[in-house]
């Protein structure tokens, strides 16, 4: 087994790699805020792809995902995600390292968000898929609206759709499910990227033809899903924990 290389000499590798991000650890969600998108992609590229499917097209902007997927990311290589020790440069870039160590370290979080510290907009779209996992009454708002959408409208949604035919509302729906299907999107992330799109871009995301329409859901569902938090007080994951793997 080869030596381990000391704290020291690890963060210098690194920093000559990628500079480490900066966070906020707020209501279970880790926020991380990196400086460029080679970073970004550096670090949480891969385990992004291994929950979104699909493949990195052109720069990367943003990221989420739950922390239990993140772990799955790293077993699925074949190392143990509480035992960092065994992680070795073979598996993992040291950005990748450097991330994996740090979540480690913060036991109760739940879900992670990445994006770049200049990108409210897409930082504040990430943050919607956070919520959608995390807060169990607005999840079940979205998935009762997107059977809505896709079946008939429920009762007491039946005024956000009052805009829509009966034909037009099945045909959106097609539209969605197929736009989302270019995006490389897995089937069981549609309902999720619903409602992130409309909550952060807005009733045009899916055309001009369907914004008029959408308009009332649009306004439902960023008054269902709450204020968007204020970040602040951010500090670097190096300065946090402390590097200890064998590389």
């Amino acid at each position: 087994m080869p030596k381990p290389k000391s704290n020291s000499s690890v963060k210098a590798k690194l920093q000559k790699e990628f500079t480490p991000p900066s966070y906020c650890y707020l209501d279970n969600v880790i926020f991380l805020f990196f400086n460029n998108s080679a970073d970004l992609k550096s670090a949480l590229g891969r385990p992004h792809v291994f929950y979104e499917g699909g493949s990195l097209q052109g720069p990367l902007r943003g990221v989420n995902f739950p922390r239990l997927s993140f772990m799955e990311w790293v077993k699925s290589l074949g190392t143990d995600s509480n035992t960092i020790g065994t992680i070795d440069e073979n598996s993992f870039t040291l950005a990748e390292i450097s991330i994996i160590t740090f979540i480690n370290s913060i036991a109760d979080a739940l879900y992670i968000v990445g994006c770049l510290k200049s990108d409210r907009t897409t930082l504040f779209h990430e943050w919607t898929h956070s919520q959608f996992f995390l807060n169990s009454n607005y999840k079940s708002t979205v998935l009762e609206l997107w059977d809505s959408l896709n079946t008939l409208p429920k009762s007491e949604h039946e005024s956000l759709f009052i805009t829509f035919t009966d034909q037009e509302r099945l045909k959106f729906a097609q539209v969605v499910n197929l736009e989302l299907k270019m995006r490389g999107y897995k089937v069981e992330n549609y309902t999720d990227e619903f409602q992130a799109y409309l909550v952060a871009e807005g009733e045009y995301e899916f055309g001009k033809k369907w914004g008029g329409k959408l308009k009332g859901i649009v306004e439902f569902l960023r008054t269902s899903i709450g204020s968007f938090p204020i970040i602040s007080d951010l500090r670097s994951i190096q300065d946090n924990v402390a590097l200890s793997v064998e590389i």
